[in-house]
């Protein structure tokens, strides 16, 4: 049902003032080592990192206290870590940042410390994605990706025009397509857990909770078991594994989509041998972390194409809302996930004077949102949200 309030402002899920004095407090289960830092990182309403601090903690401590820097209206969530050795082995969860609450306690869990990728942070805040390869490694920026391979000198990767990772402890020196980014500093990632996972056919079900796990696994009874029991790897080869009792589970960082559902999902699982032999295929994640990020620009609307004289109008989904510009107004709703079909309610919007044309583009743009069960990313990144098969629109973003 769309709404009929109106909304005065429409903006991120963060609208906090500055945080300057507030404070933040680690704690950790295993003793931290020789060379060991804190990294706490605030992520503005798009997901991208905007503000870190790092601190070399205490050999053998359990603790740490880092102050918050100012934050803008743009930070929408913080997460902390520890990092050791060039890598992540501790994380806290992805919490919210309100307006008022910025003394914070954040536990971080070995569990959390577990990605598809490593990210790190180098001169003038310029971020590298870095994805492990069979051959060597792939480094992405915001403006493309370079595929490094593995040079006859340890932990040194070699790509074209000059592009070079040099690896080495907590610091490396990246140089990617002839632009120099001087040392750069390992950084957090989203944590892989909680994740959900799925049967393609619904067969089977397993949740990977942050404190116990779920695994309904078909010939064997329903267990729930502690999370601390599985182990988790990482092997830096674009994979993750989860080994626990009667449990072989491979995670890859690629879309999948159930024989059930109109969604994508964003990690594959592979359940491993069963005692009948077979590999198991899964689907696993939140869908609306594909559609999370940046916002998205509309292209057409029910099979219209928008010309250069056409409105701009985007969509935009944080951490359960999802936010944009219709053809003359902004707009605000909620954005989830209900009975496996993509679910985007109680829209509401500001009432600026809008001419007939653009109402009525207006309406039909919010009818497209309201009446969206699925969608689809397609290989260029472009978005079609649909209704069953039928699609309702598309949109692109950079």
């Amino acid at each position: 049902m769309r709404l009929a309030a109106v909304l005065l402002a429409v903006s991120g899920t963060a609208t906090n003032a500055s945080a300057q004095g507030a404070q933040a407090t680690l704690d950790w289960t295993a003793q931290a080592g020789l060379g060991t830092e804190a990294v706490l990182l605030v992520r503005s309403t798009e997901g991208a990192p905007m503000v870190s601090v790092r601190e070399r903690v205490t050999e053998g401590s359990t603790e740490a206290l880092l102050a918050l820097p100012p934050l803008t209206s743009n930070a929408a969530s913080v997460q902390a870590g520890l990092i050791a050795d060039g890598r992540v082995i501790a994380q806290s969860v992805k919490r919210p940042i309100s307006g008022r609450d910025f003394d914070l306690n954040l536990k971080l869990r070995a569990t959390l410390a577990v990605g598809f990728s490593d990210i790190w942070v180098c001169g003038n805040n310029e971020f590298v994605q870095i994805t492990w390869t069979d051959t060597g490694l792939s480094a992405a920026q915001t403006q493309g990706s370079v595929d490094l391979v593995q040079s006859e000198v340890e932990d040194v990767y070699l790509g074209p025009a000059g592009s070079r990772v040099a690896l080495g402890g907590n610091i490396a020196e990246i140089t990617l397509s002839g632009q120099d980014l001087g040392t750069c500093h390992p950084m957090l990632f989203p944590p892989v857990l909680p994740l959900d996972i799925a049967a393609q056919d619904s067969d089977w079900r397993i949740t990977l909770g942050v404190e116990t796990a779920e695994i309904d696994l078909p010939g064997l009874p329903a267990e729930e078991l502690a999370t601390t029991g599985l182990r988790m790897m990482a092997p830096r080869d674009g994979s993750i594994r989860v080994t626990g009792p009667e449990l072989d589970l491979n995670l890859h960082d690629s879309p999948c989509r159930t024989l059930t559902t109109d969604l994508l999902y964003p990690v594959t699982a592979t359940l491993g041998q069963r005692p009948d032999g077979a590999s198991l295929t899964g689907c696993g994640g939140d869908p609306l972390d594909l559609l999370a990020g940046v916002a998205w620009r509309v292209t057409s609307l029910f099979g219209v194409s928008f010309g250069p004289d056409m409105p701009t109008m985007t969509l935009q989904v944080t951490d359960g809302q999802i936010a944009g510009r219709t053809s003359c107004n902004r707009y605000l709703g909620r954005a989830g996930i209900t009975a496996d079909r993509l679910a985007l309610s109680e829209l509401g919007t500001t009432r600026l004077p809008c001419p007939a044309d653009l109402s009525n583009l207006e309406l039909r743009f919010l009818d497209a949102l309201e009446g969206a069960t699925g969608f689809d990313i397609w290989r260029d990144g472009g978005l079609t949200l649909r209704a069953g098969p039928f699609p309702l629109l598309t949109a692109s973003r950079p």
